[in-house]
């Protein structure tokens, strides 16, 4: 469910024509925030590198809300697989700036 719901919103939001990109990092947030368990399982085993390098933009957002240390540790884990170094690079600086708001 959450895969469907995320290809959507990234399609909206890489979309040149689209302007309201805040308006999707919103509903991104949402929908990754929503089930826990359900975003663990799908970053885990049904994220593909394009979409988790997109999802990156929103990863401290979603941090400061659930405060899940889980989620962060399953991002981390995953984004150390991503094939491409340079998509490889700017999600784990991502995952940095999210790690600020456990504290």
């Amino acid at each position: 469910m959450i895969e469907t719901k995320i290809k959507e919103i990234l399609e909206q939001r890489l979309d040149e024509e689209h302007f309201y990109y805040v308006e999707c990092w919103k509903k991104e947030v949402e929908i990754l925030t929503e089930d826990i368990n359900e975003t663990i399982e799908f970053v885990k085993n049904k994220c593909d590198d394009y979409t988790l390098f997109w999802m990156s933009e929103v990863f401290e957002d979603i941090i400061e809300k659930t405060k899940s240390k889980e989620l962060l540790q399953v991002i981390l884990e995953r984004a150390n697989r991503v094939i491409d170094e340079n998509n490889r690079k700017e999600i784990l600086k991502e995952v940095e700036y999210a790690k600020g708001h456990l504290i």
